[in-house]
């Protein structure tokens, strides 16, 4: 629970407080990629038969996709 908290934390200021410090435009699609890509990491460890490491890789793309 402590690392998917810290994650949180961590897209949350990316997404958020970060853009507006920087008085950068929203996201938009990439915004909804990403979300696509949390979405997967979710859905992944309910599809029967997908082999653990494939689970893991697709969990794990999240933070390198927030750069």
């Amino acid at each position: 629970m402590l690392f998917g908290f810290t994650v949180a934390v961590i897209a949350g200021f990316l997404l958020t407080a970060a853009q507006n410090w920087t008085a950068s435009a929203p996201l938009g699609k990439p915004l909804a990629a990403l979300f696509l890509l949390w979405l997967a990491g979710r859905l992944s460890f309910l599809l029967p038969g997908l082999p653990l490491e494939w689970v893991a890789a697709i969990d794990l793309s999240f933070l390198p996709a927030l750069r």
